[in-house]
Formats: C-alpha cells, structure tokens, sequence
C-alpha cells in the first residue's frame, strides 16, 4: 500500500481483525503524515502506548466534531517533518519512493518483494528475525505469494 499521498490518518484501536495499536506499528515506518487514534480507551496506559508506537495525538470518545477538526488542522499545520524520500545504511542507498536500492552508485536488480524485505531489514538493523517473521511483517499475515505456500508446504513437512 502506498501511504505517501495520505496527509493524515484516523486510526480507531478497537477494529475487527487487526488493532489500531498494531496497524499503527506496521505502517509508521512507511507513512510520514501524522496519525491520530480516535478511541473509547482512555487507560493512561493506552495512551502512552499509541504515542510510544507514533501516534501523533490520541483522542478519547467521546469528542465534538468541533474538537476533532480544529486537532486535525493543528497537525495539518504544524506537520513539518521532513518526507523520507530515501535513506542509507551500511553504505546501501533505498529510495522509498522509487523503491530502489543502490549500492555503491549501482541500482541494485531487485524484485518488489526483494526490495520491501532489505528495506524492512534495513529499518530494523541489528534486530534477528525468523522467516515468517519477516514474512508477515512485509507481507502481511493476508499476503499470497509462491514463496508463502513454498514456506507453508517446506514447514509441513518437518
């Protein structure tokens, strides 16, 4: 999903199938807009952890209309972050945009799928992950590929 032509995003935590708190973990790496929970939990401890997970501002029901547009247009007006249009490490240079990688000044030949795993290595440098971790955080646990059921069918057989 490409989350650059998003200005803001609403996320509601209690949704069916996966939470707000998640979705807001999975998607703040790619998404530079802010990101404002509109929620009936109003533990401290939830609103410390949708903030921790980057949400922008967080909004207990329930709120007046009034109030929800006049915080939207305060981030609206104040979101000054820079737009991560690339980024480098370990002398690899990816363009989100494009969503390419380059290593020493040469485009490095990679499928769509090749690129978003190095990207999601890339942003978890140092970090160990199992396969079908980083299966289903680039693909998503509804994601279809010949790789997902060549896995599935390879980890029946152990």
């Amino acid at each position: 999903m490409n989350f650059s032509r998003y200005d803001l995003i609403l996320l509601d935590i209690m949704m069916p199938g996966l939470d707000g708190f998640e979705l807001c973990r999975q998607i703040r790496s790619h998404v530079d807009c802010p990101i404002i929970f509109l929620t009936a939990k109003i533990q401290e401890a939830d609103i410390v952890r949708g903030l921790g997970l980057g949400a922008d501002d967080y909004i207990t029901k329930p709120f007046g209309t009034a109030e929800l547009r006049a915080r939207v247009n305060a981030h609206l007006r104040r979101d000054t972050r820079e737009k991560k249009n690339s980024f480098s490490i370990s002398g690899l240079v990816f363009q989100n945009n494009a969503k390419e990688a380059e290593a020493q000044g040469q485009k490095l030949p990679l499928t769509k799928s090749e690129y978003e795993i190095c990207e999601y290595l890339a942003l978890h440098h140092g970090q160990t992950f199992t396969r079908e971790q980083i299966y289903e955080a680039v693909f998503g646990f509804d994601g279809e590929s010949a790789d997902k059921h060549k896995y599935r069918s390879r980890k029946g057989k152990r």
